[in-house]
């Protein structure tokens, strides 16, 4: 997400995303600081994750199970300096 809005898009200054789980709730966010009107940003941040969910939606199952070991190693990777952990 961040490299697509970011980098490609340079839609905003700050791009962040994350889970957010108030209560009992879960949810995905994202946090975007731009010039941009929050009705184009809202329209962007949609589109991104309509492609994401066409990408998986077509993913075979051998893919999928590469990204979820991907996914996993990283997670389990130690931090690389103090700022990682």
């Amino acid at each position: 997400m961040f490299f697509q809005l970011r980098t490609k898009e340079q839609l905003g200054y700050i791009v962040q995303s994350s889970i957010w789980s108030p209560n009992a709730l879960s949810g995905f966010r994202v946090i975007l600081q731009s010039e941009r009107t929050a009705e184009y940003l809202e329209d962007r941040i949609e589109a991104l994750w309509e492609s994401f969910s066409s990408t998986l939606a077509e993913m075979n199952e051998e893919d999928f199970e590469k990204e979820k070991e991907s996914l996993a190693s990283k997670l389990e990777e130690k931090p690389k300096s103090l700022t990682g952990e």
